[in-house]
């Protein structure tokens, strides 16, 4: 006699069709993996005699899942502080990337896609380190940008699916540079009778360091006949000049 198919129960998302007269499934709604990962469908069969006879079948259909979700960062954007001269390996920050998709499709390799020796990140960790200590003078600010990519193949592209975040690091100053003269050796020629407290130089150096590390006081040896001022480097006269006695 003829048979007439169809889904008692378990399809609580109305995602099945069970076709009456052939018994095919068949699916009318989007799966989603990371929604439900399997249903367990009661199938029942009527023949259409008096009185009419049934029988009952479950079948459990098991979701694929599929590599349709990128990987998210934790942290899209972030901002940090390190001193220069940080020294090779040390960690400075940890990017964490998930992914909902499972197995190879969520596992994530992370990258730099910023073209920097100062900078590693571990490929598994997501750590970023120190590769080569940083110098403030050269380079005062990285912006650094750290992409996650997962393992899968997207059906609908040949490539794994991917997300980026983005490292800004401030580098900052501390006391690593000598002050350098501008000029490391100076002749002044002074008449033995210049008067007292006359201005008979201008001494001048830099220190690239910032702030109070970078400012030079000037100093002279126990000379008493000169004298220079310690913040401007001006260099004065003390005392009277003896040509005969000096």
């Amino acid at each position: 006699g003829k048979l007439v198919y169809g889904v008692s129960s378990g399809d609580k998302d109305s995602l099945f069709r069970l076709d009456p007269e052939s018994g095919i499934l068949k699916t009318i709604g989007h799966l989603d993996y990371e929604k439900e990962k399997e249903y367990s469908l009661n199938i029942t069969v009527f023949d259409l005699g008096h009185p009419q006879k049934s029988s009952t079948s479950y079948l459990t259909v098991v979701i694929m899942d599929n590599n349709d979700n990128a990987p998210i960062f934790q942290q899209p954007m972030a901002s940090l502080k390190i001193n220069e001269n940080t020294p090779n390996g040390t960690a400075i920050f940890k990017s964490i990337a998930t992914d909902l998709d499972s197995s190879e499709n969520a596992q994530i390799a992370y990258s730099l896609m910023t073209d920097t020796d100062v900078f590693i990140v571990h490929p598994t960790t997501g750590v970023l380190y120190i590769n080569s200590p940083p110098d403030r003078e050269k380079m005062d600010k990285y912006e650094i940008r750290i992409r996650a990519s997962d393992h899968g193949i997207n059906k609908n592209t040949i490539e794994t699916l991917h997300a980026e975040s983005v490292v800004l690091i401030h580098i900052e100053d501390v006391n690593d540079n000598s002050p350098r003269f501008l000029k490391n050796f100076l002749t002044v020629n002074v008449k033995e009778d210049m008067p007292v407290g006359c201005v008979i130089a201008i001494i001048e150096a830099t220190d690239e360091d910032l702030g109070v590390k970078g400012e030079v006081i000037y100093s002279t040896t126990s000379n008493q006949s000169f004298a220079v001022d310690h913040l401007s480097g001006v260099m004065r006269l003390t005392k009277s000049l003896d040509y005969e006695g000096k």
